[in-house]
């Protein structure tokens, strides 16, 4: 079997503002072995591209597979990656070249890009494009998909208390597309569907604490998404900050399959792959197409890729179905506990016969459910008792004891202290 040629990548001179490294398709010598080509007769394409982001390299890799089997371009990335200004549109109808790939966000002359007839395949949704109908394709990757097949991945894991989307960026319509509908697949599989909130002026990577408390308020267990790989990696740090297990705790799902991430967590992240290399060819093909067509094209072409699936690991390993009732008994406890709550509200939220719901929980917990609502209701009892000057009556009320009397009692056999003595010992903790 030939061993498969990679494109060859050459240095060659280049206007100021031009790239890095160009890129053709050897052709075949009448021998048969493939020759290195002459740059004088291959069409040359601009591609404005970061490659800061595995998944843009990725669909730069779709790009040149598809120069390297069908095409002989000379490909140049500029230097400034995202940027397209109107003197290196000018420059490049100067140089005769045959097409423009615009793939990521940056400062672009959008007038200047419409008025050029030059072929134009892009990726993104740049309102500024719509005013251009000849020779233009649009490329893109199926957002809404990502997150329906993420949100399914999550359903078909086991049932959890809470599924929950975390994003990144508030100003971008893919972050915003994904988690839209992962929240509508999620109410129409039955869950329960959250989303977080990133602080106002805040980034991500500035709001670990702000995320990790909302992590430890999610009922759980919670199956969490994260819009794409680097934001469920920092999900899994707040997890690992908040003393949360993944996936026992809180189940992560990414987006990328981006390895510098998803395999550099704790546990090594599951992701939904988009893609990304199969769009790059698939735009590769379509500006072939217009490059090579006899008339410009007078309408715009919309092509939609669907994601390839999810690469499953161990942050969202299935929750068994003794755990998973055994978590649904505790949140609904720890939500509930002050409530006034007894067993049978419990085995009654749960829709099981007691005895199972008995059996597993003690086997998860160690304890029986009616002792651990005793145990939840003295908890939040103490952080009262520590945190407020209420009455001994009123925190009882409050907390779903009966009579004050009664938690007293309790209290002290409980802690071996009255509640005067250990309020005393903890006073410093008031505000």
């Amino acid at each position: 079997m030939r061993k498969k040629m990679m494109p060859e990548f050459t240095c060659c001179p280049v206007a100021d503002n031009y790239g890095i490294f160009a890129t053709m398709k050897r052709e075949k010598s009448k021998r048969g072995n493939r020759q290195s080509p002459s740059s004088l007769d291959a069409p040359k394409v601009l591609v404005s591209i970061s490659l800061e982001h595995a998944s843009w390299r990725d669909f730069l890799g779709g790009i040149l597979r598809y120069v390297d089997e069908h095409a002989n371009w000379e490909i140049r990335i500029l230097n400034e990656p995202g940027n397209l200004s109107d003197a290196q549109i000018a420059a490049a109808e100067r140089e005769g070249y045959a097409g423009i790939i615009l793939a990521t966000p940056g400062d672009i002359d959008f007038s200047r890009l419409n008025r050029s007839a030059i072929p134009l395949a892009y990726c993104g949704g740049w309102q500024e494009l719509d005013r251009r109908s000849q020779n233009i394709v649009r490329v893109d990757i199926d957002n809404e998909a990502i997150g329906t097949v993420g949100a399914r991945h999550l359903l078909s894991r086991g049932r959890y208390a809470t599924y929950a989307f975390v994003r990144s960026r508030f100003d971008m319509r893919w972050s915003e597309t994904r988690q839209k509908s992962f929240v509508q697949a999620i109410l129409a599989g039955g869950g329960n569907a959250v989303c977080y909130e990133l602080p106002h002026g805040a980034i991500q990577g500035e709001d670990l604490q702000e995320l990790r408390d909302w992590l430890l308020s999610l009922p759980k267990p919670a199956a969490v998404m994260a819009d794409y790989d680097r934001r469920a990696a920092q999900v899994v740090a707040a997890c690992h900050d908040a003393g949360l297990d993944v996936p026992k705790d809180v189940a992560v799902l990414g987006v990328d399959d981006d390895t510098f991430y998803a395999m550099h967590t704790r546990p090594p992240l599951s992701s939904v792959q988009p893609g990304h290399a199969e769009c790059g060819y698939r735009i590769g093909e379509e500006l072939d197409r217009l490059i090579k067509a006899k008339k410009p094209r007078t309408s715009k072409k919309h092509v939609v890729m669907r994601p390839k699936g999810v690469v499953v690991r161990e942050s969202t390993r299935p929750v068994s179905s003794t755990e998973a009732l055994a978590r649904r008994a505790a949140a609904f406890i720890q939500s509930n506990a002050r409530n006034g709550i007894n067993v049978a509200d419990v085995v009654r939220h749960l829709g099981c016969s007691r005895r199972v719901v008995e059996l597993r929980f003690k086997k998860r917990h160690h304890q029986t459910i009616a002792d651990f609502i005793t145990a939840t209701r003295l908890d939040e009892v103490k952080r009262r008792l520590a945190s407020s000057s209420a009455t001994v009556s009123e925190i009882s009320s409050e907390c779903g004891f009966k009579t004050a009397a009664h938690l007293s009692h309790l209290f002290k056999r409980s802690f071996g202290l009255s509640i005067r003595d250990w309020r005393t010992n903890h006073v410093h903790q008031l505000p």
